[in-house]
């Protein structure tokens, strides 16, 4: 499934690694922001990753909720957290 069609994204996606606080801080960021529809995978090595579903978004208010995200991040000090945004991985923020 494409990540971006046009000018549409499909998900945003959270890497992180699980240090069994960081992913119930994740998914409480994301009950803060009203985001309901989303997906976590756990990988090997302990690596999370969070989909989150960004269909119907255009890219604008798709770089609001990465900032948004980004924003409650830092507030709490995490630095172990990288968010994939639009075209195929091609622009990441590594926190």
């Amino acid at each position: 499934m494409p990540l971006i069609l046009g000018d549409r994204v499909d998900y945003v996606v959270l890497e992180y690694i699980d240090d069994m606080q960081l992913i119930f801080l994740v998914r409480h960021i994301l009950k803060l922001i009203g985001i309901e529809n989303y997906q976590t995978y756990r990988g090997v090595k302990g690596l999370i990753q969070t989909f989150i579903s960004t269909k119907g978004f255009n890219i604008q208010d798709v770089y609001y909720l990465v900032d948004r995200i980004n924003q409650f991040l830092v507030e709490r000090n995490i630095h172990r957290c990288r968010v994939y945004q639009v075209k195929m991985f091609q622009k990441s923020i590594i926190l």
